[in-house]
């Protein structure tokens, strides 16, 4: 899996990729491949569940501050909040094409891998 880094902190692991985050939210095969390797480095990470965001989400920076995945998550501004699919990432803020990007996924609830959940309803785009 080549261009991804790994930095480990308090119970948790941040999983960086250079693919742009745009290129993630708006093209189905890249992201379609990137929830597959997720899954795959949660498999071997022995992860229960995992969030997909951007590397300028608080939540990112509140990690990279020394704080666990629980304290990450915890006390975020709703904007930038739980959403229920890929989809809503990617929001358009202008007719031209501007756009932005607030909140996190969260996959492998309930033991479901990511592709599955990814799947049944998060489609891209």
């Amino acid at each position: 899996m080549d261009g991804f880094f790994l930095t480990f902190g308090q119970g948790v692991c941040c999983i960086y990729h250079l693919l742009r985050w745009q290129f993630f939210l708006t093209d189905p095969l890249w992201q379609g491949a990137m929830l597959r390797a997720c899954d795959a480095l949660a498999n071997r990470l022995e992860s229960p569940e995992g969030v997909v965001m951007s590397d300028f989400h608080p939540a990112y920076q509140a990690f990279f501050a020394g704080r666990g995945y629980h304290a990450c998550l915890h006390s975020l501004p709703p904007e930038e909040g739980e959403v229920e699919t890929i989809a809503d990432l990617y929001q358009i803020v202008r007719p031209d094409d501007a756009w932005t990007s607030h909140g996190y996924w969260r996959f492998r609830r309930d033991g479901a891998p990511v592709v599955e959940r990814f799947a049944a309803g998060s489609a891209a785009t």
